[in-house]
């Protein structure tokens, strides 16, 4: 997990500055935006790995601003974890709602902070992962598949080893079937 991108968003620089410092101190890479606006631009620039949001920003809140990303499926799948004064049930059901991964209510501990981070970056990885990615894939020609495994299986006997390739783009795998053939 180390090494991840975290954009803090919060309009208070000494609490960005001290979230930073405990954050690059546990080994991750931090941005920073004071609003919304900032945050977006950042985020549709940077795609950062999670998202630590005040829910009180000037302008668009903070809520609001997870509702946006939630619904757009370029940054749907990043985690979000509101960090926010705002304590009450009702707050925090509503961050969930809107589709935080977690709520954490100001003040709150570095350490806890860094060990939630990483437990949504641990449940989270598996969604970062494009959706349904052999859905989309074209589908491929029976023929041409069997003829490529065939000619693996032909390598790997007179290779005497097992030949293992993953590929997830066939033309590539093509490319070093040929490459095979005439080196």
């Amino acid at each position: 997990m180390v090494g991840k991108n975290i954009l803090i968003v919060d309009d208070e620089a000494p609490i960005r500055e001290m979230i930073a410092v405990a954050l690059e101190m546990a080994g991750y890479d931090c941005q920073e935006a004071e609003n919304a606006q900032q945050a977006h631009a950042m985020i549709v620039d940077r795609k950062p790995d999670l998202i630590l949001l005040d829910w009180m920003l000037p302008g668009t809140s903070g809520i609001e601003l997870a509702r946006r990303l939630k619904r757009d499926e370029l940054t749907d799948s990043i985690p979000i974890i509101m960090l926010t004064a705002k304590g009450e049930e009702d707050n925090k059901i509503q961050g969930l709602e809107v589709g935080a991964d977690d709520y954490i209510t100001k003040p709150f501990s570095p350490r806890e902070l860094v060990a939630r981070l990483k437990a949504v970056l641990r449940r989270t990885a598996n969604r970062r992962v494009a959706p349904d990615a052999e859905s989309e894939a074209p589908a491929v020609d029976p023929i041409v598949r069997t003829q490529l495994q065939d000619e693996f299986l032909r390598l790997q006997d007179e290779l005497g080893k097992t030949i293992v390739f993953v590929s997830h783009d066939l033309d590539e795998a093509f490319k070093l079937g040929n490459r095979i053939d005439t080196g």
